[in-house]
Formats: C-alpha cells, sequence, structure tokens
C-alpha cells in the first residue's frame, strides 16, 4: 500500500519515509544501492575464494620445489660425502668406522629422515598451509644445520644457514621469516658447540663464535631486507585489491539503475545479445517482456513525481520478486521495465505476466482525502527467434505493449509474427 500524506510519502508502517524537499535522490536509490551492495558482495567474496585457492596452488608448487631442491641437494651432499669416505680410506689403507658414521651415515641418514617428514607433511590433506610452510622452513633449517656441523671445516655450507630465510621470501609471511631467523640462530649456536665433536682440526671456540656472529649478522641483515620487501608487496596487494573492488564497484554502478535497483537499459542490450550468441538458443527457449505503468504520465503531473518515482520502486520490487529465478529484470527507461526469460517457454513467461499484472492491481496508493489511486501495468511479450536480434525482439516486444494498451490497458500481449503469403 502507498501512501500520500501531508507531503510525506509511505510506501508502508515498516518503510522510511521520503519528505519533500529532502535529498531525495538518497532516499530513492536506498532499494537500488542495497541490491547493488548485495551483488558487490557476492562478486567480491567470489574473487577472494578464487584468490584464496590461486595462492593455495601457488604455494603448493613452491613447497614442492623447495623440497625437490633440496632433495638433489642431499643427493649431491651424500654422493660427495661417500667420495670423501673413499678417499680417506683409500689413504688410510682401511675404512675408519668413526669417520665413516660422522661423515656419512649421520648426516646423510638425519637429512633423509628430514626430507621424508616434510614430503608427509606437504602431502597431507589434514594440515593447513600455514603448518606446512612451518614445517618445512624447520626442516629445511634442521638439514642445513646437519651439513653445517658434519662439514664445518668447509665454510662454504655455513652459507647454507641463510638458505631458509630466504626461502620465505617465496612465501611473503613476516612472521615466517622471524620464525626461521630465531630458528636459524638457535641452531647456529647449537652447531657452534656441536662441530668441535665431529670436527677436531677446526678452528678454537673464540674463532667459531666469531664466525659465528659474523653469519648471524648476515642472518639478520638478510631478514630485515625480506621483511621490507613482505611489507611492500603486501602494500601493493592492498592497493591492488582496492582498485579491483573499486573497479567492481564501478562497473555495477554502470549497470544498475539507482532509482529501483534493476538493471538499466545498457544491461538490458548487453544480456540480450549475449541470449542471442548463445550456442545453445536452438536447444532453449527465451522470451522478452515490455512493460510500463499505465496512466504514469498523468500521476507525475497531479501529484509529483516523487510519488511517481515511489510507484516505481515498488513496481520494480515486485516484478523482481514474481520473476525470481526464471529471468533477468531491468528499467529500461521512464516508467518502462524488460524482462529477459531464459529457459523459458512463452507459454511460461505468460503465466509469470499474468501474475505481476494481478499483483500489481491490486497496488494501491491512498491520496490526500482519503483518496485512492490503482495502478496498473500493461505488458508486451515476444519469443526470441532464431534469427532475431536483439532491436528486432525488443520492437516486437513493444508492439505487443501498445496493442495491449489500445485494448484497455492492464492487460498483456503475446506478439504473433503475421502469416506469410
Amino acid at each position: 500500500m502507498l501512501y500520500l500524506h501531508d507531503n510525506v510519502f509511505l510506501m508502508d508502517p515498516l518503510r522510511t519515509p521520503c519528505k519533500r524537499g529532502e535529498d531525495l535522490n538518497t532516499n530513492q536509490s536506498r532499494e537500488g544501492q542495497k541490491e547493488l551492495n548485495t551483488e558487490e558482495r557476492k562478486q567480491y567474496r567470489h574473487i577472494v575464494l578464487s584468490n584464496e585457492a590461486l595462492y593455495d596452488n601457488v604455494y603448493t608448487n613452491m613447497r614442492q620445489r623447495v623440497l625437490y631442491t633440496y632433495f638433489f641437494l642431499y643427493i649431491i651432499v651424500t654422493a660427495i660425502e661417500t667420495a670423501i669416505v673413499i678417499l680417506n680410506a683409500w689413504g688410510m689403507e682401511g675404512f675408519n668406522i668413526d669417520f665413516v658414521a660422522l661423515h656419512l651415515l649421520f648426516p646423510a641418514g638425519a637429512d633423509a629422515v628430514l626430507i621424508i617428514v616434510t614430503m608427509v607433511a606437504i602431502i597431507s590433506k589434514r594440515l593447513s598451509g600455514t603448518v606446512k610452510n612451518v614445517i618445512l622452513i624447520t626442516c629445511m633449517s634442521m638439514i642445513c644445520t646437519v651439513l653445517y656441523i658434519a662439514h664445518a671445516s668447509f665454510p662454504v655450507f655455513a652459507v647454507l644457514m641463510a638458505a631458509p630465510i630466504l626461502i620465505t621470501s617465496a612465501f611473503m609471511s613476516k612472521r615466517l621469516t622471524l620464525y626461521a631467523l630465531g630458528l636459524s640462530t638457535i641452531l647456529l649456536a647449537v652447531a657452534v658447540f656441536v662441530s668441535k665433536w665431529f670436527n677436531p682440526m677446526i678452528a678454537e671456540l673464540k674463532d667459531r663464535l666469531i664466525n659465528a656472529a659474523v653469519l648471524l649478522c648476515i642472518l639478520i641483515a638478510e631478514t630485515v631486507v625480506i621483511c621490507i620487501i613482505d611489507d611492500l608487496h603486501k602494500q601493493r596487494e592492498a592497493l591492488l585489491s582496492q582498485t579491483t573492488k573499486e573497479n567492481e564497484l564501478l562497473a555495477n554502478k554502470v549497470r544498475i539503475d539507482g532509482l529501483t535497483g534493476l538493471y538499466n537499459h545498457t544491461s538490458f542490450y548487453a544480456d540480450l545479445e549475449a541470449v542471442l550468441g548463445d550456442p545453445g538458443l536452438l536447444d532453449n527457449r527465451h522470451a522478452v517482456a515490455v512493460m510500463d505503468v499505465d496512466g504514469f504520465k498523468q500521476i507525475n503531473d497531479s501529484f509529483g513525481h516523487g510519488m511517481g518515482d515511489v510507484i516505481l520502486r515498488e513496481a520494480a520490487e515486485l516484478i523482481k520478486e514474481t520473476v525470481g529465478r526464471k529471468g533477468s529484470c531491468y528499467r529500461y527507461g521512464g516508467d518502462e521495465f524488460t524482462v529477459i526469460f531464459k529457459d523459458c517457454s512463452v507459454e511460461s513467461a505468460a503465466n509469470i505476466l499474468s501474475r505481476i499484472l494481478s499483483n500489481t492491481s491490486r497496488m494501491q496508493a491512498r491520496l490526500p482525502h482519503g483518496t485512492e489511486l490503482n495502478v496498473t501495468l500493461s505488458a508486451g511479450l515476444s519469443e526470441v527467434g532464431q534469427d532475431a536480434t536483439s532491436e528486432s525482439v525488443f520492437s516486437e516486444a513493444d508492439n505487443a505493449l501498445r496493442m495491449a494498451k489500445q485494448a484497455g490497458k492492464n492487460r498483456y500481449v503475446v506478439f504473433t509474427a503475421p502469416a506469410k503469403n
């Protein structure tokens, strides 16, 4: 029920009144903005889910590549360790069991166990991506530590301690980078004191501490650089996300009518062209309806455009609710509405139009002094043919609408092509 009382328009007691003289654009577009926000949330949620799935796939591939790299490194180092043991045995004319255990069996066995643990964690479907990343960095740090301890006499193995921190840059996680730094610091301290047991000939504790301190400074500097890069990356992502969201919002605003919340004239022709270009057009039946408010110009002239806007909003909401999922609704312009019925026969579309007209005829506007104004719609319907164009389909439905007006209004007419001679 619509009311006009003391220059205040009310659609029903639960709706907010729109006083004449207020910012009508703000109040009139409330329903349109509500529809816009709903579509925006759906599209933004879809983008977020798509991005999450994309990142999960990228990070899964990244973890596998890191694991393959360490496995390849493990094969090379094990081969080198075996060669060293053989050469030493050759020189000592026999195998030294302690040497073989410390420089071959221990590092090869420990690294193999860590690689297997990492592999199991990566392929597990129960663990989250964050947990997998932590396990990966932990095991890789321990592998590097084992190699550093077993071969402390070779300075090149100390450089491996920086590898896990460097790997965290691929995951763009500051927490993971700081975790890798803390873990590397602890493992480096352990390596400084334990490495003497494996290599009695290496430098004294004082020199090892100095070397460890230099290496720690390098690790800290590496961490700082990675954290800075991570911050810059997140700022860029936030800016890109905001820009994408604004573009989506702008695109929706271009497609949505601000007064009624329905799609607009431009969207109608774009969607109709998409229907006409559908390869399955021959297998599916579609129809287009054109309708308008009977006597709308007289309503505007007699009671003002504010009342006309209220009627348009209510009519739009009624049309959309009645059509439901059977089609898409549009405000073509002025008091004209269009509907594209997809996968819907002309008979079914006609039944829906009949319900729209029936529901609209019960919609009344109560004017001052208790006078009531009946609101009705007239409609024309046309089936989308195989060789149809957007202009021809609309023209046929529009001609059917004109015939409905001439026949007395508050009715619909289905366009029938003239018989060929």
